[in-house]
């Protein structure tokens, strides 16, 4: 017990550690959108993404743990009771967190499902580090891991069978002030019956580009509205379908 209080680490070592985790974090980043925005990596593009989305998913909780276990190796009796402290504060959080990310590698929770909880039934709309966000004709509820556990939920049906759920990224064609081209394009894709409209579309806007995120009614509307996008003068990319 002694050898071990004994044994330090120090604040140059926990810093080197931490750039190397960021390194290697941003590889697999960088290799990701590769494949995605890649033609030539189509025919891998799904699996691989998929493993390197698991591998993310366990590298957080691994680089935390590495970081932590440094920090407290740099000063045992005050960083470990620092460090205990904070996991007795954030014991709610924490635990939500660890759930969260046994969560993230069941399918029953991917982005597009149908999910009942409590009086809650709507579609998956995005899968967080704490929590899901349930998309019903009522609005966006978040919901988190512990709760939906612990309290029970139920798969209404799989996406793939009443439909899809899709993101898009859409751009102008022509020159123009784009905020009024996307103004434009709000306005016409309101009035577009391909979209299921119980579920209202998610749209951003970063960095001069239209990110929408909708569930189609049928299986065949998503290339329709691709098709119908570009006769409207716009670019429409798939970026992801569930």
């Amino acid at each position: 017990m002694n050898d071990l209080l004994a044994f330090r680490f120090s604040w140059t070592t926990f810093f080197m550690l931490g750039i190397t985790l960021l390194g290697f974090f941003i590889m697999l980043l960088l290799v990701r959108r590769f494949l995605t925005n890649s033609p030539i990596a189509r025919n891998f593009q799904k699996p691989v993404n998929t493993l390197i989305t698991q591998l993310l998913v366990l590298f957080e909780p691994l680089a935390i743990i590495l970081l932590t276990g440094t920090f407290i190796f740099i000063n045992p009796g005050f960083h470990g009771a620092l460090v205990l402290f904070i996991l007795i504060i954030g014991f709610s959080h924490i635990r939500n967190y660890i759930t969260g990310k046994l969560v993230w590698f069941n399918d029953s929770f991917s982005e597009g499902k149908i999910v009942s909880y409590r009086e809650i039934q709507g579609i998956v709309s995005r899968k967080g580090a704490l929590g899901l966000n349930i998309r019903t004709p009522e609005g966006i509820h978040h919901v988190s891991y512990t709760r939906l556990l612990a309290d029970g939920y139920t798969i209404i049906s799989d996406n793939r069978d009443s439909g899809k759920y899709s993101l898009l990224e859409v751009s102008p064609l022509n020159h123009g002030e784009k905020n009024d081209q996307f103004a434009a394009f709000t306005n016409l894709i309101t009035t577009n019956p391909f979209i299921n409209w119980n579920y209202k579309p998610e749209l951003s806007y970063p960095k001069g580009k239209l990110i929408m995120k909708a569930f189609f009614r049928e299986k065949n509307h998503l290339q329709d509205l691709v098709r119908v996008i570009g006769e409207w003068g716009y670019e429409c990319k798939i970026i992801d379908e569930s």
